[in-house]
């Protein structure tokens, strides 16, 4: 057992042997690396004038020169449902919009102009009724009189009478026409 208690001593001692050579070494060649490091000149760079740039906030940006088409991925239509002069536009591109928000205000003038023309037209039509309803009125007496003492036929007796009713029906129905068509 002695014999096998040196062999063990010996190796032990052998092995702490060169793992004290391998540290030493280790320790020389970082400290060699590092003096060498220091010792060494660095080498100098030069930029030149195109290089530099003060520096300073601003926004970046990056185009690209392509040619092509695009086609958005949602779009909507806006339309009016008169044309006119835009007098106020009230959203301008890429603003977000509601369904039924107002976008422009519209120059109503010429609206409000040929609304009042029309009531005008109305009027004068209204006028002109009220006279053809008299004179529808005052022409069955006349005729009903000429009738009686024989200067006119049977039949230009129902033209006296069936023409007037007939432009009444028709004036009134004219009247109702421009009335619905202008509101």
């Amino acid at each position: 057992m002695k014999t096998t208690r040196k062999r063990i001593i010996f190796a032990a001692v052998v092995a702490v042997v060169i793992l004290a050579i391998a540290i030493g070494h280790a320790i020389k060649k970082r400290s060699g690396a590092v003096a060498a490091g220091v010792e060494a000149p660095s080498s100098v760079v030069e930029f030149a004038p195109d290089d530099l740039t003060t520096v300073s906030r601003r926004t970046l940006s990056e185009t690209l020169p392509l040619t092509g088409s695009l086609r958005a991925v949602t779009q909507a239509a806006v339309k009016s449902k008169v044309v006119g002069s835009a007098l106020n536009v009230m959203v301008r591109e890429g603003d977000p919009v509601k369904t039924g928000q107002i976008l422009a205000k519209i120059d109503a003038r010429d609206y409000v102009a040929r609304a009042e023309q029309t009531r005008g037209q109305m009027a004068a039509m209204a006028g002109q009724l009220d006279i053809a309803k008299q004179i529808a009125r005052q022409q069955p007496r006349a005729g009903r009189k000429v009738f009686g003492t024989g200067t006119i036929s049977v039949g230009s007796r129902q033209d006296v009478l069936v023409v007037p009713a007939t432009a009444i029906r028709t004036d009134g129905t004219r009247h109702r026409a421009s009335w619905s068509s202008n509101r």
